[in-house]
């Protein structure tokens, strides 16, 4: 077996200026996203599994336990409103497959409401943001600022407003990684293998992936270990343990609180062999941005050349930095005023990771090949097990969120010099942050689209709220009390069939056609893509 040395840190540059203390910067980051908490529309989703997390959330408020009670009597799933959700003969259970999560959520969404549901993974912005500033204490001293605001303005912002758990998970991946650059050959090098292995297990919990990133971590540091098999086994047993724990806990966890499912509404998966798979989900990871396919090579050539040239010193003058920020700016335009949707691609969506494939090579490659190995090892197993059509909707492959501040302090560490001072910090501001705040302007967007979906669709008082878009129920998960079924084509007559057996009198129908209204029932009000219906009387 071939040991893998740790990498040795960073030396620190000679005459580097003082490192500002980090509290100044978390303290600036925590105001900003106090600012941007009040600005955004966080009583509407970008994204609808939001709708999963924050059902699922209110489910526990409620006090019922974890199922949702169905609509219908006896309610067998078919009809659940929640998207690959998981039913049995107690209801539904809007996000279950990690139930730690939603149970976190739950105390700050009772008391905060929806802004409340967001404490947790903006809280995590902030502690991935100062993971990075120490990670990059060993890999690039001197630059930890640099770093700091790389992963502050990462994809993990976006994230953070947003309820999936890849903001905690970003933050849990640079732990484990600033825990693996702390562990030395030949020393067991306390307290670090025990926070790596709670990092790794707590990551693990929260997100399926998660059990990919310890499995990488998990052979880089029993790798990294110098000298006899015991003190390999003993790293691999610290290190594996608690997530082997916790895989086995949660089973159980999740066993007992479903109990024996009845339905699991999976979303459809795209055809094609395996080997093209790979290729839609590399463009998806990496390239692929609704910005139009063009534009995504434009940025990545112009953006790529202009910091390869900057990292080898070999051309730094006035041009090329004013064409990376012209480029950024022009990037920033285009998307507002467009009619884009976020960027999927983690190399569009944050082109400062460019400069971490490109600053990888030479004595660079060599200083940091642990660090490059399990990013390069995750990235491969995501790309491996992962969806030909990605995430869905998302901004910056937000699979590959716990590796992004190992990405953050690789970038930062292959820049040139001329980037990290006078008018190359304001390259770096513009790469950095003009397309996160581009992504936070296209989000906003998309939640005042999916809010006027929603008001619209709940324009009129009913009983019941009747869709055939897969999407709407949880997107529409800010409407109080509004009871939400889906029915696929020609499903809605049986559907009606069974609320009026059920005593449901007044149904909102929403996108489907008049001739799929079945008899019995009258059209009370219609606003073109909503109609009431209610149950026409015998008397």
């Amino acid at each position: 077996m071939t040991t893998l040395a740790p990498s040795p840190p960073v030396s620190e540059p000679v005459g580097a200026a003082p490192v500002p203390r980090i509290r100044n910067h978390v303290g600036a980051l925590v105001l900003l996203l106090v600012v941007l908490s009040l600005v955004l529309d966080l009583d509407d989703s970008w994204t609808s599994d939001d709708g999963a997390y924050a059902g699922q959330s209110q489910a526990l408020i409620d006090g019922d336990g974890w199922a949702v009670p169905s609509t219908l009597a006896g309610g067998d799933g078919v009809h659940s409103p929640w998207l690959n959700a998981t039913s049995s003969s107690d209801g539904v259970y809007p996000y279950a497959r990690h139930p730690g999560w939603p149970l976190l959520l739950s105390p700050f969404h009772r008391w905060g409401g929806p802004t409340g549901l967001h404490v947790i993974p903006l809280v995590s912005v902030v502690a991935a943001a100062a993971v990075a500033w120490y990670l990059a204490r060993i890999r690039a001293p001197g630059r930890e600022p640099i770093a700091f605001w790389a992963v502050a303005f990462s994809p993990v912002l976006i994230n953070g407003f947003s309820l999936w758990a890849h903001a905690p998970s970003a933050a849990l991946g640079g732990v484990a990684l600033l825990a693996l650059n702390r562990i030395t050959g030949g020393r067991f090098a306390r307290p670090w293998p025990f926070v790596l292995g709670l990092a790794l297990a707590v990551g693990v919990v929260l997100r399926s992936e998660g059990l990919l990133f310890a499995a990488v971590v998990t052979f880089a540091s029993v790798s990294s270990v110098a000298g006899n098999l015991a003190a390999r086994a003993r790293m691999a047993v610290v290190v594996a343990a608690p997530v082997a724990v916790a895989v086995v806990v949660e089973r159980a966890w999740v066993a007992r609180i479903v109990g024996d499912p009845l339905a699991g509404d999976l979303a459809p998966r795209t055809g094609g062999s395996w080997i093209d798979g790979r290729v839609r989900a590399a463009l998806e990871l990496f390239l692929e941005p609704d910005l139009g396919r063009s534009g995504a090579l434009l940025l990545l050539g112009v953006v790529g050349v202009a910091l390869i040239v900057l990292i080898e010193r070999r051309w730094a003058g006035p041009t090329a930095l004013a064409v990376v920020v012209g480029l950024a700016v022009v990037y920033c335009l285009r998307s507002v005023t467009g009619s884009a949707e976020p960027a999927p691609g983690l190399l569009v969506a944050w082109p400062l990771a460019v400069a971490a494939l490109l600053g990888l090579r030479g004595a660079s490659l060599q200083t940091n090949r642990v660090l490059a190995g399990v990013i390069g090892g995750y990235v491969l197993l995501v790309l491996a097990s992962q969806d030909p059509v990605g995430g869905g909707v998302e901004w910056g492959a937000r699979f590959l969120s716990p590796v992004t501040v190992g990405i953050a302090v690789l970038a930062v560490g292959a820049l040139g010099p001329t980037l990290v001072r006078g008018a190359g910090l304001v390259v770096i501001a513009a790469v950095i942050v003009l397309p996160t705040a581009t992504g936070l302007a296209l989000t906003e967007r998309l939640r005042g689209t999916h809010e006027s979906i929603r008001l619209d669709a709940t324009a009129f008082p009913a009983d019941v709220y009747v869709t055939g878009q897969r999407a709407l129920p949880r997107l529409a998960w800010g409407s109080e009390d509004a009871r939400w079924l889906l029915a696929g084509p020609g499903e809605l007559g049986v559907l009606l069939q069974r609320l009026e057996e059920a005593g449901v009198r007044r149904v909102a129908v929403q996108g489907f056609r008049e001739s799929e209204l079945p008899r019995g029932w009258v059209v009370d009000g219609d606003t073109g893509s909503t109609r009431l219906l209610v149950l026409e009387s015998d008397s």
